[in-house]
C-alpha cells in the first residue's frame, strides 16, 4: 500500500495531519476530518478563516449537526469530535440547549468522555430539568469527569423520579468511588421499586467495598431478575467473597451469558485455585466472546497462563 494511502487510512495520523495543515494553511479542517470519518453527508459550505477557536466551534457545530441527519454513522462522528478533545468543549455544551433530544444525549456523552471539568455546571443543569434518558446519561458523564463537585447533584438524583436518571446516578458514584454515599446506595438497593436501579446500586456497592452488604448480595443470587442476579455476582466479586466460590462455579452453567460472564469474572476477582479447572472447562464449550473473554482474563489471574 502507498504511503499516502497509509496515512490517509490512518485516522489518528490523518486527523493530526489535517487539524494541522487546516490551522495553519486555511483550508477546509472540516473537510479534512470528514474524510477521516469516511461520513457520506458532505456539507457545501466551507470554513470562513477565523483562526482556530473559530474553526474548532464550526467543525464540531456541523458534527453536531450531523446528529440529527438519517443515515449517518454516529460511532465516527463521536470519533472525530473526541479526537478534537477539549476544544469541543464549549459547543458541546452549547448543544446541551438544543431542541432535539439526540443531539443533547449525544453532547452529554462526549462532555463525559472528554472530561472537561468546565461542563460540570452545564450538565449539573441537564441532570435536573432535561427528558429522563438525558438525565441518565448526564449522571453517567458527570461520573466520567469526577471529582467533589459532582457527589452532590448525583446524591439527589438517586431520589429523581425517573428511573433511568437514579440508575445513572447510582453507576456514576460507584464510577468515582464515592465512599461516603454507601448509605444512599443502600437504601436504593433495598427500597427502589425498579430493578434496573437496584441492580446497579448493587453494582456501585461492589465498586465501593461494601462487605456489610455481603449477606444481601448473597440473597439476590436466587433473584429470578437476571440483572439484580448478575450485579450480585458482580459485587460479591468485588469484596472477594470466597463463601460463594462453589455457587459462583455452578452459575457458569447459568443460561444466561450475563450471569456466566459476571461469575468467570468474579472468580477471577476472589482468586480461589479451585475456580481454574470449571473455568477451562467453560472455555472450551463456552461461545460468547465477551464470556470467553472474561475467562481468559479470570485464568490468568489465577496464576494459569
Amino acid at each position: 500500500m502507498p504511503l499516502k494511502e497509509k496515512i490517509e487510512n490512518n485516522a489518528a495520523i490523518f486527523l493530526l495531519g489535517a487539524l494541522v495543515t487546516g490551522f495553519l494553511a486555511g483550508v477546509s479542517t472540516y473537510q479534512a476530518i470528514l474524510k477521516i470519518a469516511k461520513l457520506e453527508v458532505v456539507h457545501e459550505s466551507s470554513l470562513r478563516t477565523t483562526g482556530r477557536d473559530g474553526q474548532v466551534t464550526e467543525i464540531v457545530n456541523k458534527f453536531i449537526g450531523d446528529f440529527k441527519n438519517e443515515g449517518v454513522d454516529e460511532n465516527k462522528i463521536q470519533y472525530a469530535l473526541l479526537k478534537i478533545g477539549k476544544s469541543a468543549t464549549k459547543p458541546l455544551i452549547n448543544a446541551l440547549k438544543s431542541k432535539e433530544q439526540r443531539v443533547r444525549e449525544k453532547a452529554a456523552y462526549l462532555l463525559g468522555e472528554i472530561k472537561d471539568e468546565s461542563a460540570i455546571e452545564a450538565l449539573k443543569l441537564t441532570l435536573r430539568n432535561d427528558k429522563p434518558y438525558v438525565r441518565k446519561i448526564a449522571a453517567e458523564a458527570l461520573g466520567e469527569i469526577g471529582g467533589k463537585a459532582v457527589i452532590t447533584p448525583l446524591q439527589m438524583a438517586l431520589n429523581d423520579e425517573s428511573a433511568d436518571a437514579r440508575e445513572g446516578a447510582a453507576y456514576a458514584l460507584g464510577k468515582i468511588k464515592a465512599y461516603d454515599t454507601k448509605g444512599d446506595l443502600k437504601r436504593v438497593l433495598l427500597e427502589d421499586k425498579d430493578p434496573n436501579v437496584r441492580a446497579q446500586a448493587a453494582r456501585a456497592l461492589g465498586e465501593l467495598q461494601y462487605f456489610q452488604g455481603e449477606a444481601y448480595f448473597i440473597k439476590l443470587l436466587n433473584d429470578k431478575n437476571i440483572k439484580l442476579k448478575a450485579a450480585a455476582i458482580f459485587a460479591l466479586g468485588k469484596i472477594k467473597c470466597k463463601k460463594v466460590v462453589n455457587v459462583l462455579i455452578s452459575a457458569l452453567k447459568d443460561p444466561s451469558h450475563e450471569v456466566r460472564n459476571e461469575a468467570a469474572r468474579a472468580l477471577g476477582e476472589i482468586g480461589d485455585p479451585n475456580a481454574i479447572e470449571p473455568l477451562q472447562k467453560l472455555m472450551s464449550n463456552e461461545k460468547d466472546f465477551f464470556v470467553k473473554s472474561s475467562i481468559e482474563i479470570s485464568l490468568r489471574q489465577l496464576g494459569n497462563k
